[in-house]
């Protein structure tokens, strides 16, 4: 059986699969842009979604962020340019922040000005685009956590890391991905990583995610 490489998202990870609207994220960021300011990220240091006793809205335009639930530092969300965050005016209630890449640019401005913007400029319709597609991503983060097992646990995340980039695949180690994303044991997560690829089901090379052939429901 031929390997999926890390340039090929085969068939295997349809199932996990959400179309992004693009044209819609980025026809929104240029109507926003003018508005907006740039953020100095400096140290890798976390972006508050919420502070100043109001939400703020982030245009991510090059690069990769994390969303991260501080009280567990685990990674709830993760997006490629383009996106925006903070539509949901949740986080006073559930904090949460933006760890960025090196090479993020992000701007920001009120969320009140944003929602502002959405009206004067008729943006209503774009808006809720990217609002289904962000409930389509929080729905696939409940059944990543809600898994019963821990092989199934790691067996959705794989598929999941399937659909990153190849530039992400590369810089990421597939141990290290997992283990922010959920809450199992670095020893856990090994072992069933271990026992994929002494199956020959996936290609692990220092530590990268090299290839995924197949993954069985259980192990």
């Amino acid at each position: 059986m031929k390997p999926v490489t890390t340039d090929r998202v085969a068939p295997i990870t349809n199932a996990i699969a959400i179309d992004k609207p693009y044209d819609t994220i980025n026809k929104i960021c240029a109507n926003l842009t003018p508005h907006a300011q740039y953020v100095e990220l400096d140290n890798n240091d976390n972006v508050p979604l919420y502070f100043n006793e109001q939400d703020y809205c982030y245009l991510l335009l090059e690069g990769n962020v994390a969303l991260i639930r501080q009280q567990d530092d685990l990674i709830v969300g993760w997006e490629t340019a383009p996106f925006i965050f903070g539509l949901s005016n949740a986080h006073p209630f559930s904090p949460l922040t933006l760890s960025a890449s090196e090479n993020a640019r992000l701007l920001c401005l009120p969320r009140q000005k944003a929602f502002e913007l959405f009206s004067q400029l008729q943006l209503w319709e774009s808006l809720t685009t990217v609002l289904v597609y962000i409930s389509d991503r929080i729905f696939q983060h409940c059944k990543r956590v809600s898994q019963v097992t821990a092989y199934q646990t790691v067996r959705f995340l794989l598929l999941e890391f399937m659909q990153e980039s190849p530039q992400v695949r590369e810089r990421i180690p597939a141990l290290y991905y997992i283990q922010r994303r959920c809450h199992l044991s670095r020893s856990g997560i090994m072992g069933i990583l271990a026992r994929l690829q002494k199956g020959k089901y996936i290609t692990i090379h220092r530590g990268r995610l090299q290839a995924l052939i197949r993954l069985p429901k259980r192990i």
